[in-house]
């Protein structure tokens, strides 16, 4: 059965979804509810880095090699994914921050210290639509662990398909007695 909304979760694109913005994507759903949905796509970095970004919005220069990822197919602000403790950011859900106001962005590509992920753009859903996908096997839902999250794309691609595969499995077991005579099955 399909959970109502999946905040806090992936979605991993099922070969059926015919959009091709999210070829083997991996979503993270950062809000879901009765107004509709967004998320970022976690395994699509780009060549832009950290540095690029704090050198042109913010007119800082800083060390910073890490990518920025295509967040999805919808312009927005800079949004950064990120387990820091900072005064105004988003929880997701415990210990999963989401920022986008300039100084909390600034502030979390400056250190070192916290993981985080930075998006330019994002994926959105109008009310329903999501959970209609969803009810067509579009997407298959992922319950990513922290560690996950901020894994590199290859890794998290990966990650997705073990977790996808045993939970269909696991699914799909019935369970009670094995038949004796494997004929009865």
């Amino acid at each position: 059965m399909t959970q109502k909304y999946v905040e806090g979760q992936a979605l991993v694109a099922s070969p059926h979804l015919a959009d091709r913005n999210f070829l083997r994507a991996v979503v993270y759903i950062v809000k879901h509810d009765e107004d509709g949905a967004y998320g970022l796509i976690l395994n699509r970095p780009t060549d832009a880095t950290v540095a690029d970004l704090m050198r042109q919005v913010m007119d800082e220069e800083v060390e910073n090699p890490a990518p920025i990822f295509h967040g999805g197919p919808v312009e927005g602000p800079i949004v950064v994914i990120h387990d820091a403790a900072i005064d105004g950011a988003t929880c997701v859900e415990p210990g999963i921050c989401v920022s986008s106001e300039q100084d909390e962005v600034a502030a979390i590509c400056r250190q070192n210290e916290k993981r985080y992920r930075v998006f330019n753009g994002y994926a959105g859903w109008a009310p329903q639509q999501l959970e209609d996908e969803l009810k067509q096997g579009g997407w298959l839902v992922w319950r990513i662990s922290k560690e996950d999250l901020f894994a590199s794309p290859d890794e998290i691609w990966h990650s997705a398909l073990r977790h996808i595969g045993r939970e269909i499995l696991l699914d799909s077991i019935v369970s009670g007695p094995i038949p004796e005579d494997p004929s009865v099955n």
